[in-house]
C-alpha cells in the first residue's frame, strides 16, 4: 500500500473517531431491557472508554483527552469560546491519536526486543 493511501486510510479512521466522540456513545446510553419488556437496572459502571486497540494495547478516552489538553497547551492555543475550543480539538485530535498509536507501536516493539519499563 502506498504511503499516500496509508495516510488517507489513517485520516478516514480519525474522522470516524472524531465523529463518534462528538456524537457520544449511543450504545452506552441505552437502558437495558429485560425479557419482560420493562427497563432493567444497569449492572455495571463504565470506568474507561476504549477508543483504539493496537495489537492488544488500548488508547482510552482519558488518554486522548490528556493528550488533547497537552497539545493545545503546547501549541499555545487560546480558546475563549466553545466554537474555538471545538476547532482547537479538531486540529489537535488527529495528531494526538497518531502519536499515541505510534507510541504504543514503539513500546510493543521494545518489548519484543526484550526492553521493559
Amino acid at each position: 500500500m502506498s504511503k499516500q493511501l496509508k495516510w488517507v486510510a489513517c485520516w478516514g479512521v480519525v474522522v470516524v473517531l472524531v465523529t463518534l466522540m462528538s456524537a457520544g456513545s449511543v450504545f452506552a446510553q441505552e437502558t437495558p431491557v429485560a425479557v419482560s419488556g420493562q427497563p432493567s437496572e444497569p449492572n455495571g459502571l463504565v470506568l474507561q472508554r476504549v477508543l483504539v486497540k493496537v495489537n492488544g494495547d488500548i488508547i482510552t478516552q482519558t488518554d486522548l483527552e490528556r493528550g488533547q489538553v497537552e497539545a493545545i497547551r503546547q501549541d499555545g492555543l487560546r480558546a475563549t469560546t466553545e466554537t474555538e475550543l471545538r476547532q482547537a480539538l479538531v486540529e489537535v485530535t488527529p495528531r494526538v491519536l497518531s502519536a499515541a498509536g505510534d507510541e504504543l507501536l514503539i513500546l510493543q516493539r521494545g518489548r519484543e526486543l526484550g526492553y521493559h519499563l
